[in-house]
């Protein structure tokens, strides 16, 4: 690669650039660059980001849509700009390969099922309804069965989402029953 290729950038006079090159800061066709053509700063673009993802939000568009939509607008301007290479962008998509390798995540719709399965035999109802009974004496004895409950689960589980699934699939059925509000 070109080491005097400076993408519209002006280097110190006594730069070890300027003296390799000696000549006025290019951009990527080989033009020389003028005060018009030079490429916006990284120091304007991070609070114009900002700026843009508040507007945007205030706006009233979703949180995930915006921050995807100024992600990949001010990343074609960072692009452009030659702020950062292309290649960079490979980063992401390898993280997000390595996010669905994770073994971890196979736990979720297997717990997910699981708790299916004790709600749909009755398995769940019988552990809650006995609790229930255990702590009927108590005012709100069906809230401190269900913690009860999702203690154990979290404690089988080790894995907080797919325990909230499952407490939710067990536990919400039981608690509409008893009146409380969804």
């Amino acid at each position: 690669r070109d080491s005097c290729f400076s993408r519209c950038r002006v280097w110190p006079k006594r730069s070890a650039v300027s003296r390799r090159c000696r000549v006025s800061p290019r951009d990527r066709g080989g033009r020389v660059c003028s005060a018009r053509t030079r490429a916006v700063s990284a120091e304007v673009l991070a609070p114009a980001m900002f700026a843009a993802l508040a507007v945007a939000l205030l706006l009233g568009f979703p949180v995930a849509f915006s921050v995807a939509a100024v992600a990949a607008v001010f990343g074609v301007l960072g692009i452009a700009g030659g702020h950062f290479q292309p290649a960079f962008l490979l980063a992401g998509t390898l993280r997000i390969e390595g996010f669905f390798h994770n073994d971890n995540l196979l736990a979720i719709p297997l717990f997910v099922f699981m708790g299916l399965l004790l709600e749909r035999t009755g398995l769940a109802a019988d552990m809650l309804r006995a609790l229930d009974e255990l702590l009927a004496a108590v005012r709100g004895g069906m809230a401190y069965t269900v913690v009860m409950v999702g203690a154990t689960l979290s404690a089988l589980t080790g894995f907080v989402s797919a325990a909230v699934i499952g407490l939710g699939l067990i536990a919400l059925p039981a608690m509409l029953r008893h009146g409380y509000d969804a």
